[in-house]
């Protein structure tokens, strides 16, 4: 469970200019969100019922200083709701905090229609309103603003949601898509309309998958990008405790099977990096094969990429082995079928420069040439002693560099086997990295570099016949044939 706060509010500032072109009085209100507008949430049936694009003002006033959240309406309106203009719209990240916003202007015109000792303000779409003010002085107490028909009267409204990230979430590096909903976008908060689908989350092979164009989830397709989960189809709303509930998705035993998930991603909004006790607890792998002796063979590829370190049970025909007598095997990098182990999978990076996205195979540019190259920032150095060839790929150059500007080439290729593992001559430790080249398009399994796999090796060979069998305790999700996974989420707002 993980706590990610959201703010919204917003205010009004502004001015009545006389006939002369004079200022002839100023003012300023901080919103109450109506409770409607919470309301309608997920109501993607009123699009777009909970924007804010429109300006009404009034000359009522509640019993006491405070706005009732429950009203509808202004306490007294007058004239229709004017149109907002020239929105601009910003979003910051820093320290995890995201602040997005919108600022738009409105002018009330001079007209007999908008005369009078102004109160209130609102700010809403259409019919709903979604946000009441009252102007009010320094002290909190109730003022009005004198608008006579001759004046204009122009208000400045900006409207502000601020998400603060739980410590462990990473979020996406653009405007979330709640936010963007809210300041920008149509339909219920966490519902996109547009095209069709809602949130969904995944879990991860390397955190790409959460970077890609978070409103576009059918040309960013979640399965080419490591994903071991499925889009989820619905969610309840539940108004009262004001939740939103994604129901259970199961996967099949074929499905998505890319080894172990190193995130856990909510599309639009961040991921979290696993393993994390927080999200995921530890669990057991029991008696997994691993393969059958012939009498001769003392070396085995190892299904299980990672586990925690001496939690490993090795049992040949039911009988269990001692560690480090009978048999050797590292904790990590034992798996040669899967990419989720390599350092340049796993862990958390950025794309600092480039055209192109070497792990998801995807043109940055969309200019369908598919060639050019990627600058990539590590939060720390990797180790890399080894990289697995993708035949998809035609000639491309991986360099790093210890400074992230002057780079030395660390291998390249040019159409090796498909899968093939191939060793460096000295290993590498680095958090810059540069990738250049061209991508095959039809290939979508990834690029991947880091630490040499290795082997469970057995001091003498098991008999003819002998089964092997491992149990071992891991600490993130592991999808293979031999697992389904169920994955359900919930957020309250």
């Amino acid at each position: 469970m993980t706590k990610t706060k959201i703010n919204l509010h917003n205010n009004y500032k502004v001015k009545v200019i006389g006939s002369n072109g004079e200022i002839k009085d100023e003012g300023y209100a901080e919103n109450t969100v109506l409770n409607g507008f919470w309301d309608r949430v997920d109501d993607w049936n009123i699009d777009p019922a909970n924007q804010f694009t429109n300006i009404r003002i009034g000359t009522g006033s509640p019993v006491g200083n405070e706005v009732d959240p429950s009203r509808t309406t202004l306490y007294n309106q007058i004239g229709g709701t004017i149109q907002g203009t020239n929105p601009i719209i910003e979003s910051n990240l820093s320290n995890n905090v995201r602040i997005s916003s919108k600022v738009m202007t409105c002018t009330i015109p001079a007209t007999f229609e908008y005369e009078g000792e102004i109160t209130e303000i609102g700010c809403g779409c259409g019919n709903y309103l979604n946000s009441l003010a009252l102007f009010k002085d320094s002290e909190g107490n109730p003022i009005s603003i004198d608008k006579s028909s001759e004046d204009v009267m122009i208000v400045e409204v900006t409207v502000y949601v601020v998400i603060n990230y739980a410590e462990d979430i990473i979020p996406i590096n653009e405007i979330d898509s709640i936010s963007n909903t809210i300041l920008n976008g149509s339909g219920g908060i966490f519902y996109n309309s547009y095209y069709d689908c809602k949130h969904y989350i995944a879990l991860t092979t390397n955190r790409e998958a959460f970077k890609v164009d978070n409103y576009n989830p059918f040309d960013n397709n979640m399965s080419r990008l490591g994903s071991i989960t499925i889009p989820r189809p619905n969610d309840r709303v539940l108004k009262n405790s004001r939740e939103v509930i994604f129901d259970k998705v199961r996967t099949n035993d074929t499905y998505g099977n890319l080894g172990f998930a190193n995130y856990i991603t909510i599309q639009g909004l961040g991921s979290v990096k696993l393993p994390n006790e927080n999200y995921f607890s530890k669990y057991f792998i029991s008696d997994i094969e691993v393969g059958e002796g012939d009498g001769v063979k003392t070396e085995f590829s190892f299904p299980i990429p990672e586990f925690i370190v001496d939690t490993d049970v090795i049992k040949v025909d039911g009988v269990p082995l001692e560690r480090d007598i009978d048999y050797t095997l590292a904790h990590d990098n034992n798996s040669l079928a899967y990419s989720s182990s390599f350092a340049s999978m796993k862990e958390n990076y950025t794309i600092t420069d480039g055209d192109i996205d070497p792990f998801i195979y995807d043109d940055m540019d969309n200019d369908e040439t598919y060639r050019g190259e990627a600058y990539i920032v590590y939060e720390e150095d990797i180790y890399v002693d080894c990289y697995k060839v993708k035949t998809s790929y035609d000639s491309i150059t991986v360099s790093y560099s210890v400074d992230g500007e002057n780079y030395v080439e660390a291998f390249d290729y040019d159409s090796e086997t498909s899968g093939t593992i191939v060793e460096l001559g000295e290993p590498i430790e680095a958090k810059y990295w540069k990738i250049e080249g061209e991508l095959g398009y039809s290939d979508r399994d990834a690029l991947a570099f880091g630490k040499k796999p290795t082997h469970l090796v057995f001091t003498n060979p098991p008999a003819q016949g002998a089964k092997i069998t491992a149990t071992m305790q891991v600490d993130r999700p592991f999808k293979s044939d031999d697992f389904i996974l169920d994955t359900s989420f919930k957020m309250s707002y």
